[in-house]
């Protein structure tokens, strides 16, 4: 879905806020989900010369750490 205008979005996110607060949200009833608390992410970004970039970002006591780590 392309997204025209991203104040629109803002608009529709605040007033999601304001109708739910305190309620729960309606899902359909075949709805399914996971939920997951990662500790660890790491993201790869190619680059031609095949001298690539990692980072890796961890959380160890509810604080994420970032670093670069080696190609």
């Amino acid at each position: 879905m392309t997204l025209e205008n991203i104040q629109q979005l803002n608009d529709d996110y605040q007033k999601a806020i304001f109708d739910f607060t305190g309620k729960e949200i309606p899902r359909p009833a075949d709805w399914g989900g996971y939920s997951i608390n990662p500790v660890r992410i790491e993201f790869l970004k190619f680059n031609e010369a095949r001298f690539h970039e990692r980072i890796l970002f961890e959380r160890k006591k509810e604080q994420w750490t970032v670093r670069h780590v080696q190609p």
